[in-house]
């Protein structure tokens, strides 16, 4: 069989059509998705946070400087909501649940000090069926703040986010649905709407979360993909340096505070893309959640055409390069399509589009194997008859050392 130039461009687009049917099954079949995810990790971070975002720290210095066990009681948070304000906050977000009565008198001073402002947003924990989520989640129990904290503040919302299947949390639910039907936004959606003073009503769609003229799109389960920034980007002060007036002058001027536990001690942290060893304090998944919404740096999955459309294009150049390239250099020319692939990968995640990073690299594994192993097979079976056939009339050491020339 010849080795033309149209068969060599034939079997190279056969190998594309195969490796791109096989994709296909791969991706209906939901495969390779946990690789995937952990491949999307090494990708963060790709944006820094929004300027109006500060975090305030439960953290150990805290917890020292207080002289108080955790929690707390609520008179000092009482003490740190009132030096936010002071200090210019223009809306708070408190990323811990009040959710049993303490002392009477406890209760009463936070009570007082939430009522004073307005800007203040609860938390409250939903508790979620152990099947299947529900689309939206859909919480079996609802833990709110006792109703004398919940009268004094802006709104409570639910402080809830999903860890993948590998403990991951690289999503979170932007509303859920309460045990009586009732929409609950999250901390991180109900701070932006103050925020944007988006006052509509939370509309459902297939395709996320409409607010106004606002959508906040969202993948299967209506769960919001979060893009993450560093953690050492956002600005951060310990909540006893607020408490006590140890804060720069106009550190929170008109910005959204978020007032989370940090101290590792306190259990509040979750593995995420940025940290999967000790995993980063809940709060700054908020903190990522309200930097993505205030940014509007969504994150988009590139669709099954567009993945399967890149995966006929990187075979099929990768089988040409084997056919028609020397075969030390084609090994070469494969790597660069794979670099070229990866950079435009890191260039498009910068705005917001994710693209599959585990086909494309195994549709090059196969189509260089494939388009070698028809190589080789019809390479061999050209030298066999030009032997069989030259070697009538010339000796067997002669054409040896014509072919291999």
């Amino acid at each position: 069989m010849r080795r033309t130039a149209g068969f060599r461009v034939a079997t190279s687009a056969l190998i594309a059509v195969a490796i791109t049917l096989l994709s296909w099954a791969g991706l209906a079949a939901g495969a390779f998705q946990g690789v995937q995810l952990r491949l999307v990790d090494a990708l963060f971070p790709a944006i820094g946070p929004d300027d109006r975002i500060a975090v305030v720290a439960v953290d150990e210095d805290s917890l020292d400087q207080i002289g108080q066990a955790w929690p707390w009681p609520r008179s000092v948070h009482a003490q740190l909501v009132r030096a936010l304000r002071e200090g210019g906050a223009s809306l708070i977000g408190y990323d811990v649940t009040f959710a049993e009565p303490t002392e009477p008198a406890e209760d009463a001073a936070l009570a007082a000090a939430l009522a004073e402002g307005g800007e203040v947003v609860l938390a409250a924990n939903a508790i979620f069926p152990t099947e299947r989520l529900a689309d939206p989640p859909r919480a079996a129990d609802l833990d709110l703040p006792i109703p004398e904290l919940a009268r004094g503040a802006a709104l409570v919302a639910h402080a809830n986010v999903i860890p993948d299947p590998d403990g991951v949390v690289r999503a979170l639910p932007p509303v859920i649905e309460a045990p009586d039907g009732a929409y609950v936004p999250s901390l991180s959606l109900t701070l932006y709407a103050l925020a944007e003073n988006l006052e509509g009503q939370l509309t459902f769609r297939p395709d996320g979360w409409q607010i106004e003229d606002r959508l906040i799109p969202t993948g299967g389960a209506h769960l919001m993909d979060v893009n993450f920034s560093a953690r050492a980007e956002y600005p951060t002060y310990s909540a006893a340096d607020v408490i006590e007036g140890k804060v720069p002058p106009g550190a929170f001027d008109g910005r959204i505070v978020l007032v989370g536990a940090t101290a590792l001690g306190l259990g509040d942290t979750r593995l995420t893309p940025l940290d999967k060893g000790t995993g980063e304090p809940g709060v700054f998944v908020h903190a990522n959640a309200l930097n993505t919404m205030l940014t509007r740096a969504f994150l988009f999955a590139d669709g099954r055409a567009a993945v399967l459309l890149a995966v006929f294009v990187i075979a099929f150049l990768v089988a040409l390069a084997v056919a028609f390239l020397r075969v030390w250099l084609s090994p070469v020319v494969v790597l660069g399509i794979g670099a070229a692939y990866v950079f435009v990968a890191f260039w498009r995640f910068d705005d917001g589009r994710v693209m599959n990073l585990v086909y494309p690299a195994l549709a090059m594994v196969v189509a260089f194997t494939a388009a070698l192993a028809v190589r080789y097979f019809t390479e061999e079976r050209e030298r066999r008859r030009v032997t069989r056939v030259f070697g009538r009339y010339v000796a067997h050491d002669v054409v040896d050392e014509v072919l291999a020339a």
